[in-house]
């Protein structure tokens, strides 16, 4: 049975001097003034993913923007300008592969008012399915009271947000041993969900489609210690007035999980429907074949396609 990826990513180059992102003669992606990096070959150039997707059986991928994309360093002019040109190349490459791919945008969030302004254009304009944000914009929490009018056009455009790890908390200890990818990714979305939990944008919102990638990173674990500090402390009862683990079924997920008993409980918690195949390709993170993962874990087509109905629910595909 072929698959839908949630989650893929991709980097589109526009050819001017000022634009943060360039390749080198030997394939090296440079961002700024950060030092060169070696990338997959998929994420500058998608026929490569196309390739890969076809031995695999994924027929289709949802790609949002590399994540070393997400530029929240960036005056808030420099950055409209940027996203505006990283949506257009993103949008002009998408159209290439119809059968494959659809997009997400990469937003401004430095300003709310632009970044409220390009997401209606990516979504009316170009044809994107949405969007993906970092899980902090600079420290400033998803729930800061700047960004209602931000959730407010979302729900209005009713379009799936990907919320993606950046800036992890405690990163100057995650320095060493691969910890800030390892554990620093998957916390950080779950301190995110969690601010959009307990700072009321869930209960403000109720139809948001917020996507927890690395399968929820902690938080469908934390769902007892969440709802034991609500009961007993006062200070998580400010803006939840059911117990916290209310909420986590209301988030989607991503399969990311990387061990079956993880993926399992996941399900457990939230149901087959509120979780889709991510491979976050073509990153060495992700689950390079879901074949020998998810599918495997599930043996069940009917329960795979509902991992797909998923994804057509989600991005109206």
């Amino acid at each position: 049975m072929a698959i839908i990826d949630i989650h893929g990513h991709f980097m589109p180059i526009v050819n001017e001097p000022w634009y943060p992102a360039s390749v080198d003669e030997a394939g090296m992606l440079k961002m700024g003034n950060r030092p060169a990096m070696k990338v997959n070959p998929g994420l500058l150039d998608l026929s490569k993913q196309v390739e890969a997707m076809e031995k695999l059986g994924v027929s289709f991928r949802i790609l949002h923007p590399a994540p070393q994309s997400i530029l929240y360093n960036l005056s808030a002019d420099e950055s409209i300008r940027f996203c505006r040109a990283f949506n257009d190349k993103m949008a002009e490459e998408v159209k290439k592969y119809p059968k494959y791919f659809a997009a997400t945008a990469n937003l401004p969030m430095m300003s709310t008012e632009a970044a409220v302004a390009e997401l209606a254009r990516c979504v009316q304009e170009l044809g994107m399915k949405g969007a993906q944000i970092g899980s902090n914009i600079m420290g400033k929490e998803l729930d800061d009271p700047s960004l209602i009018p931000f959730w407010e056009k979302v729900v209005e455009l009713d379009v799936p947000i990907l919320m993606h790890s950046t800036n992890p908390a405690g990163g100057e200890r995650l320095r060493d041993f691969y910890l800030a990818n390892m554990i620093g990714n998957r916390f950080e979305v779950t301190l995110a969900s969690c601010r959009l939990i307990f700072g009321g944008i869930m209960d403000r919102f109720p139809t948001l489609k917020i996507i927890v990638g690395q399968g929820g990173g902690y938080l469908p674990y934390a769902a007892g210690r969440m709802d034991h500090a609500w009961r007993v402390e006062e200070a998580p009862k400010k803006n939840v007035k059911v117990p916290p683990s209310t909420y986590i079924p209301k988030f989607y997920y991503d399969s990311i999980t990387q061990r079956e008993s993880e993926f399992h409980y996941l399900v457990s918690q939230v149901g087959l429907d509120q979780v889709a195949v991510g491979m976050d390709a073509p990153y060495d993170m992700g689950d390079p074949n879901p074949n020998e993962t998810v599918v495997k874990w599930l043996n069940d087509d009917a329960k795979l396609e509902r991992l797909n109905n998923t994804a057509r629910r989600l991005f109206k595909l």
